[in-house]
């Protein structure tokens, strides 16, 4: 007898979960090309909100009547506003009106006008029929549909103007760095803000829109409004930040965040305008600033007040800069000077615009074999010509590793980096971070080269899984399975890795050093092999027992120029006697286009052509003049081949040989530009597969798309392909 389920309702029999499996795969496969769209529609937006600060406690002081005048005026005041700095009011609910605009600083000046002219109306009012507005600015990705507009960059500045307080006009990162050069508009950085909602803090800055001292006497009233009770909230202030942001709530059992980052050196205020904080490391504080004399946007690194007055962390930081500067490298952070200003020590270095490895990480989890493998190369780079200078980085991790907008690489903070015949190598002082060490490194051992090619094994490992390959309760319980244990094989986590890739990453961990890889250029090597599969080479027959590989090559070619001139001689011959014919595509082709034909204008085929594709044969029924049809030459084994399933192509086959429709997107005569049109329909969202075809005199490369298990399906993806300019798409069946 079947058991019942938790609600008393009888099981579903085995039809209805196949059913129930099936909808849900539709449901999923159709929330994935939603997204998948959605994405193409993103762009950069700047979002204001303003409203009345204690309106409702207006509306109970002063009646109905009083309280919608005032609600009406400020819609009105909010409106020419935004209107006069080329904006666009969204909405109005309530009190609240909802605005964008074309570009951040157009946003601030509109906040800056509604707060003056609240001021000068507030001057002929007694302090209780005053009203405060706060106005939240934010620039980020987001989605127009119709007057609306939706996405993330709509939930940032909400929050913002939820944390604001009155008379007070707050801005994200993003906007200030838009107002930076703007003269007339000063910006105190107040600090990291928790956002209900975001895991990540975000720079908030307080814009100034008054002179200091009327801004200073307005502050004042703000506060005694609050004692009075006629306002809840002063607004965050920066004395607020620094000491741990009251404002947030703690949710039951979680920890009490930690403070915000102290306020920046005055010694730095003279010359470089603080943008934001980028992160603290274990030497200190790194800002992005500005260089009011260069105008130049970089990183400050700033000494923790401890480690300057301690002179050998002084030495060890300029250290950092002498040997950071022997390297020069794309994919290498640059460092370029070391100053003191007013007792507080800092260095200079490049400001590289995008984010942390480990940020993408703990957003995305595992990459994809394509990401992953192109991020290590790039950090195999890197390494090589730090190695070649006899430097060993020795921290190499996730937190150390920043990618930008482009998708380069840059490897950053030589801080803990060595020479190889420095003492200090040797010293038996245990440095670095334990989930990413080195055994010989974590037991106090010399350590060399081989050390970082470790952390990049295991970086790789997480890249590709998701999950470290040791982790622990503590620092030492992770440092003692480094020395002692093994890891999970990748594989085991994720089974859709290759084989070889995994081979490759478990030498990277080996813990006797001589077992791993010798060389961060060894190790390019080995992935780059694991990835591409070397085609078959092309068989020389009639080769005779003893003679040599030359002469048997040269007969061969004598042979294959010997037919292709007997193709020729066939084809003229056609024309002269009139017997060339246009075959349809129905019917088999003529023996003369099969043996010469074929040969001799297949080199102009495989190049991508420009002009709209031809009609389908199947509709006009003939070629065009003077076009042969070639036969389909029998595949060979692919170059390279995505096995991973995509977002567009989650229900697809896990192996491109599968059986189904195949869209061949363009063929080219080298494999280069190929895989690059690969990697760029993948991020479309295609699975996608380059496969080898030997030629006569060349060899072609096809980039293909599919499997598509129906005509509508493969239909589908011809259209998306032919609406990012895709042209000459051809449908290729396999069985």
């Amino acid at each position: 007898m079947l058991a019942t389920l938790g609600d008393g309702s009888p099981p579903l029999a085995w039809p209805e979960m196949k059913d129930l499996e099936t909808n849900l795969d539709r449901l999923l496969k159709a929330r994935a090309e939603i997204d998948e769209e959605l994405a193409r529609h993103k762009t950069t937006l700047t979002v204001l909100f303003t409203d009345i600060v204690g309106s409702t406690a207006y509306f109970e002081r002063h009646g109905d009547t009083a309280g919608l005048s005032m609600l009406h005026r400020h819609v009105e005041m909010a409106t020419h506003a935004v209107t006069s700095h080329k904006g666009r009011v969204i909405k109005t609910i309530g009190d609240s009106v909802m605005a964008e605009f074309p570009r951040p600083e157009l946003a601030v000046r509109t906040a800056v006008e509604i707060q003056q002219r609240q001021f000068q109306h507030n001057q002929h009012l007694s302090d209780h029929e005053r009203v405060q507005i706060r106005t939240g600015v934010h620039a980020g990705l987001g989605f127009r549909h119709g007057n609306d507009v939706y996405g993330d960059v709509v939930n940032v500045a909400a929050r913002i103007t939820k944390r604001t307080g009155p008379s007070q006009i707050l801005g994200s990162r993003l906007v200030r760095e838009a107002i930076a050069r703007d003269p007339n508009v000063q910006c105190n950085w107040l600090g990291r803000m928790s956002l209900e909602g975001r895991t990540e803090k975000e720079d908030v800055f307080e814009v100034i829109w008054t002179d200091a001292a009327t801004y200073a006497d307005l502050r004042q009233r703000v506060a005694a409004a609050v004692r009075r009770g006629d306002i809840a909230s002063p607004g965050p202030q920066l004395d607020e930040f620094a000491a741990g942001d009251p404002l947030s709530p703690v949710p039951p059992g979680e920890p009490v965040p930690g403070p915000f980052p102290t306020p920046v050196p005055a010694a730095l205020n003279a010359r470089y305008d603080i943008l934001g904080q980028i992160g603290r490391g274990g030497m200190g504080i790194l800002y992005k600033a500005r260089d009011r004399e260069t105008g130049e946007v970089l990183a400050l690194k700033v000494l923790d007040p401890e480690v300057a007055a301690d002179q050998a962390g002084v030495e060890r930081f300029k250290n950092e800069l002498r040997l950071a500067r022997k390297i020069v490298h794309k994919n290498v952070c640059r460092n370029f000077e070391f100053n003191r200003a007013d007792g507080t020590a800092y260095i200079t270095m490049e400001y590289v615009e995008g984010e942390s490895l480990r940020q993408i990480l703990n957003r995305l989890g595992a990459l994809s074999l394509r990401k992953g493998l192109q991020m290590a190369q790039q950090v195999c780079a890197a390494l090589h010509e730090a190695h070649s200078q006899g430097i060993v980085h020795r921290d190499l991790k996730p937190e150390n590793v920043m990618i930008d907008r482009e998708g380069n690489v840059k490897v950053m903070d030589f801080g803990l980096a060595r020479s190889f015949g420095s003492g200090l190598a040797h010293s038996g002082v245990v440095v670095g971070t334990p989930a990413y060490m080195a055994p010989e490194q974590a037991e106090g051992n010399p350590v060399d080269h081989r050390a970082d090619i470790y952390a990049l094994g295991l970086i790789v490992y997480e890249m590709l899984t998701g999950a470290p390959a040791f982790s622990g309760d503590t620092p030492m319980a992770i440092a003692l399975k480094q020395v002692r244990e093994r890891p999970t094989p990748p594989r085991q986590i994720e089974p859709a890795l290759p084989t070889p890739v995994e081979t490759t990453i478990l030498r990277c961990l080996e813990k006797d050093p001589a077992r791993r890889f010798q060389s961060a250029q060894e190790l390019a090597t080995a992935l780059q092999q694991a990835t591409t599969p070397t085609p078959p080479p092309v068989a020389v027959t009639g080769t005779k027992a003893g003679e040599p590989a030359w002469r048997a090559s040269l007969r061969q070619w004598g042979l294959v120029w010997l037919s292709a001139g007997f193709a020729v001689a066939l084809i003229v011959a056609a024309l002269a006697t009139g017997k060339w014919r246009r075959a349809a595509p129905t019917e088999p082709p003529p023996q003369e286009q099969v043996q010469g034909g074929t040969q001799a204008q297949a080199p102009t085929q495989t190049e991508p052509q420009a002009q709209p594709p031809a009609p389908a044969p199947s509709q006009t029924g003939k070629a065009t003049p003077g076009q042969s049809q070639p036969t389909k030459p029998r595949p060979a084994e692919p170059i390279r081949e995505t096995t991973r399933p995509t977002r567009s192509d989650a229900t697809q086959p896990a192996a491109a040989e599968q059986p189904g429709i195949y869209l061949r997107v363009y063929s080219f005569k080298q494999e280069n530009p190929a895989k690059s049109l690969a990697d760029e329909l993948e991020d479309m969202g295609f699975r996608t597969r380059v496969e080898v075809k030997n030629r006569i005199f060349w060899r072609s490369y096809d980039v293909m798309v599919g499997p598509y298990k129906t005509p509508e399906a493969a239909l589908a993806a011809r259209q998306r392909l032919e609406a990012h300019g895709y042209k000459n798409i051809r449908p290729i069946r396999e069985d």
